[in-house]
């Protein structure tokens, strides 16, 4: 372990001297690490790669409620509802909700992804 307490948070004990000058990402994969666009062998320490962390939700805003809905016409859709998510594991269940990825990613990839994520 480092002599001195880290800043930052370290899923194992650190392998360097303090100060941690390179510290390691919590859902990182183990060395070696690849591009995941392209596949190139990404060197840990090389500065050579790009560490993208996405996290998507659902949409955080109360559903739109028709103030002419009665409350037979909200359980039916709450019953609707209900029935649709017994079709669905539990995996899409909470993939629907929430979703945290890490990627990493070339130099190349990184700027070329960086100026059209979406695309």
């Amino acid at each position: 372990p480092c002599p001195r307490p880290c800043l930052r948070p370290r899923p194992r004990p650190c392998p360097r001297p303090h100060p941690c000058y390179a510290f390691s990402v919590p859902d990182s994969p183990p060395d070696p690490t690849l591009c995941h666009r392209c596949g190139a062998l990404l060197p840990s320490g090389s500065g050579a790669f790009y560490v993208v962390r996405i996290e998507a939700f659902a949409d955080p805003s109360p559903p739109r409620e028709s103030i002419e809905a009665s409350p037979a016409t909200r359980d039916r859709e709450i019953d609707r509802l209900i029935a649709q998510m017994r079709e669905m594991s539990t995996q899409e269940l909470m993939d629907d909700v929430y979703r945290k990825i890490t990627v990493h990613l070339c130099r190349a990839c990184y700027l070329s992804w960086i100026e059209n994520p979406v695309g």
